[in-house]
């Protein structure tokens, strides 16, 4: 290491020293915080039991540092900053799911759909306690982060407690590019003019993708709006100011609080939006951060009325501050913070930090019902990949095929051979009703010679998605509902 750089990180941890110095603090005090430090620092890189890399070791102090302060500041060296970037573009490399710390433990909030994560069966609210068989206590979000992304192709297993739950499900994923989808939509009932409008995140193209799928619905005749926030983890503020704003033609969108609550900025709506149709806007555990503006802002301002269940309750705002971390071969290399810099408030002064926003109208889903949804979902996700093989490569007929097809309608014998009843384990995955853990477990087990009981059949039934029902009901008697919340609110 250069005495430039070793000079450079000896005076950045002073200025830290110097940051963080007690209010009321003597002067000699920084001084002997600073010597304690670099006491500290002399003793590891002489007495380890292996050499020490003074890089890693001052990069391990920045993030210890940041993780005093809350779950979501964080220090971001030059290796993983533009990694960093990438992500709020919609593409990185990993499993495809959102965590946060909670109480202490690595949440999902969310598994991104069509991800290797969404179709292992990873949920919202699961407790990751180990990776790679290493335990999940004690990591701060940055290593757990750092933990699952790697290189494409490479897998890594999660041991899992499912919410509601006690028992642990070890889930084995293999890491993919993960392109970030941004919006879905469509008409749900074109007699009532009723559409559909899933919004998945909040990067830089979100308001203009949202925009452009509520226009295309308009043209269907749009009348009514369900704007679907569940699972949605937040991302860009700025793409959340600009969402709200599609819908609001007037009022406060949000409010920013800096330190000692001092008003740092405000944002308002503007007189354009995309329509005045009814909305209806569907929140859930998993709708967080930036969905929580959108969600605040309607809310507050009338707009439209909420229902599903509360939501996550995170309304910090991250800053990111590049930081110069000198030069390298003549290059100069740059960190950042992802510091948190303010609060954000509803329009009607609200923090929902740990809270959460609240539904106009509380539907609960059951864990069966998720899963239910979760499975059919993935049916149809991978009867899609099978068309498309298809149509790319046209099965040849076969005298096997002509058999089966003059067979049919006569019950077959069941093949209890090793061979026959793999094929029927991975029949049961390719419908849904195995989590590729299981397979793997049953598969294995067959292998070994255990006797497997498989259900060979299981109900095909379309799954219930009662809050969707909920809003659909809503939209059909939207302006009874939304007069008589406006009247209450009035006599309040």
């Amino acid at each position: 290491m250069s005495k430039r750089r070793l000079l450079w990180i000896l005076g950045a941890v002073l200025l830290v020293a110097l940051c963080i110095r007690p209010v009321g603090a003597k002067r000699g005090d920084v001084y002997s915080e600073y010597r304690a430090f670099t006491g500290i620092v002399d003793k590891i890189v002489t007495h380890y039991v292996d050499k020490v890399d003074r890089k890693k070791l001052f990069e391990g102090a920045c993030r210890g540092m940041l993780s005093t302060l809350d779950p979501h500041s964080q220090f971001i060296s030059p290796d993983m900053l533009k990694e960093f970037n990438d992500n709020t573009q919609g593409e990185f490399g990993g499993l495809g799911i959102e965590i946060d710390m909670r109480g202490g433990l690595l949440t999902v909030i969310t598994p991104i759909k069509d991800t290797p994560a969404y179709r292992a069966g990873v949920m919202a609210g699961d407790i990751i306690i180990a990776i790679d068989g290493e335990t999940t206590e004690g990591m701060n979000l940055h290593e757990a982060v750092n933990k699952l992304r790697g290189p494409v192709g490479k897998p890594v297993t999660i041991t899992v407690v499912h919410e509601g739950t006690h028992t642990t499900d070890k889930i084995t994923i293999t890491r993919e590019l993960i392109h970030i989808p941004t919006v879905e939509y469509r008409m749900i009932d074109k007699d009532a003019g009723i559409g559909y409008v899933h919004l998945r995140n909040f990067i830089k193209d979100s308001p203009e993708k949202t925009k452009e799928a509520i226009e295309d619905l308009k043209r269907q005749g749009l009348k009514g709006l369900v704007f679907d926030l569940r699972n949605n983890p937040g991302g860009l503020f700025p793409s959340a100011v600009q969402i709200a704003d599609l819908f609001l033609s007037k009022g406060v969108i949000v409010r920013t609080r800096g330190r000692n609550e001092e008003l740092v900025r405000e944002e308002k709506a503007r007189p354009e939006t995309v329509g005045n149709f009814d909305l209806v806007l569907l929140i859930n555990k998993g709708s967080a951060s930036a969905s929580e503006i959108v969600a605040g802002a309607i809310k507050d301002n009338r707009r439209g009325i909420l229902v599903g269940t509360q939501s996550y309750g995170k309304a910090t705002v991250q800053s990111l501050i590049t930081v110069d971390m000198g030069e390298e071969d003549g290059k100069p290399i740059e960190g950042a913070l992802k510091l948190t810099t303010a609060r954000y408030y509803t329009p009607n002064d609200i923090s929902i930090n740990k809270k959460g926003i609240a539904p106009d109208f509380e539907v609960d889903m059951t864990r069966e019902q998720q899963i239910a949804l979760l499975r059919q979902r993935r049916r149809e996700f991978l009867r899609k990949q099978r068309r498309g093989a298809a149509k790319k490569e046209p099965e040849k007929k076969t005298e096997e095929d002509k058999t089966k097809k003059d067979n049919a309608g006569m019950i077959p014998d069941v093949d209890t051979s090793t061979e026959g009843k793999i094929k029927l384990i991975l029949n049961n995955f390719d419908r849904g009703r195995l989590s590729i853990s299981e397979a793997l477990e049953k598969i294995v087990s067959v292998v070994s010679g255990s006797d497997l009981k498989i259900a060979h059949t299981e109900s095909t039934a379309k799954a219930v998605d009662p809050q969707l029902q909920r809003a659909v009901d809503i939209l059909k008697v939207y302006k009874m509902i939304h007069a008589e919340m406006k009247a209450k609110a009035s006599a309040k």
